[in-house]
């Protein structure tokens, strides 16, 4: 991709306020950046979108813009949220090229991507982790607010002794996030113009996590597309697979429209608890009406079934068996010495009756 955004080094100043230190991650669409608000000598991160210089200044014009409305969009939804499981947004600025740029607080970890990159999770982990998704996600979408781009590389994992495993999960990145009334009905916005489909026909947001609803124009987009997209997550991580068993967008899309998808985890981890089985089978269910109801509703069950779990008593052990009905234990060394000798005697004897006989 040629781009026309200005690189930027450390030492720059960004919306004359902020000083960049060091590139902390790139993508294909955006970087991250750490840097210094020199008015409060506070450490932030900055975020800004990589706008793609061909087309010419039209086309360059509209991609600013796009970047401009889905920048703003992260920074009121997450800036009103204020929930400790959804990453802080701190201010909204421009770089001298009119590049919209994110101030967000500087976390310091890995996203749940690099860590099932080559490994996956044992249950009891990837359902505290999710639960947490969830418990943000309830005030989200209580809010009116569906995230829509929920994946490995926007929950974010930071070390924190207060949770209950020593990590709390964040979720990154509301850009694609669409607002809906306090029933779930779209108001009608321009959401879908701008964040869904653009007017190349580019998909933005990851499909491989989106739901079925997503990929079909007659159907709405509620906060159920996000417990979609927290199934696939959680699949995936306890597995190592994508429930669709596919990385080409056509036969992804098909796969997921027609639920042709695989929902229980137990054929690849037998360890996974039934209960836990059933609500991830819940959770891909094709028809959103089949989900859980509420991200509330989702997290509370994965949280009852692993406390239940947790409580109930182990078997007491087995009595020893009567004497009776013991095994005989092994014999010792001096009885094997023993019982050889009586072998030698005994193949002695018959051999010498033998003889006797034959006499």
């Amino acid at each position: 991709m040629h781009t026309q955004t200005t690189p930027w080094l450390p030492g720059a100043l960004v919306g004359e306020r902020y000083e960049v230190v060091r590139r902390l991650t790139a993508g294909g669409m955006g970087e991250v950046f750490e840097a210094r608000d020199i008015k409060r000598d506070l450490p932030v991160a900055l975020k800004r979108m990589l706008i793609d210089g061909g087309g010419g200044t039209l086309e360059r014009e509209r991609r600013l813009h796009e970047a401009s409305v889905r920048m703003h969009r992260e920074a009121i939804h997450t800036s009103r949220l204020g929930h400790p499981g959804i990453v802080n947004v701190l201010d909204l600025t421009y770089d001298l090229d009119a590049t919209p740029v994110v101030v967000m607080e500087l976390l310091h970890g890995v996203t749940l991507a690099e860590v099932i990159r080559y490994t996956t999770l044992p249950a009891h982990v990837a359902c505290d982790w999710m639960a947490q998704v969830l418990d943000a996600l309830a005030v989200a979408h209580a809010s009116g607010v569906v995230h829509r781009d929920l994946k490995p590389e926007n929950l974010f994992l930071i070390e924190d002794p207060a949770m209950p495993l020593g990590v709390r999960v964040k979720i990154l990145d509301f850009g694609v996030a669409k607002q809906v009334s306090a029933d779930g009905a779209d108001p009608g916005s321009d959401d879908d113009a701008s964040t869904s489909v653009t007017m190349a026909n580019v998909f933005l947001g990851s499909f491989q996590y989106a739901s079925p609803e997503q990929f079909d124009p007659t159907k709405r987009v509620s906060g159920r597309s996000d417990l979609y997209a927290v199934g696939v997550i959680f699949f995936r991580a306890l597995t190592g697979r994508h429930p669709a068993n596919s990385r080409a967008l056509n036969d992804l899309m098909l796969r997921t429209l027609f639920g042709n998808i695989e929902r229980s985890a137990r054929p690849y981890r037998p360890d996974v608890p039934l209960w836990l089985d059933a609500a991830l089978a819940r959770a891909l269910a094709l028809d959103a009406n089949d989900r859980f109801a509420t991200a509330e509703s989702m997290r509370d069950a994965l949280l009852d079934g692993h406390r239940a779990a947790r409580a109930t008593p182990m078997p007491p052990p087995a009595a020893p068996p009567p004497a009776s009905l013991a095994p005989a234990s092994p014999p010792t060394p001096s009885r094997r010495v023993h019982l050889a000798a009586l072998a030698a005697l005994t193949l002695l004897a018959v051999c010498a009756l033998g003889a006797l006989l034959a006499r």
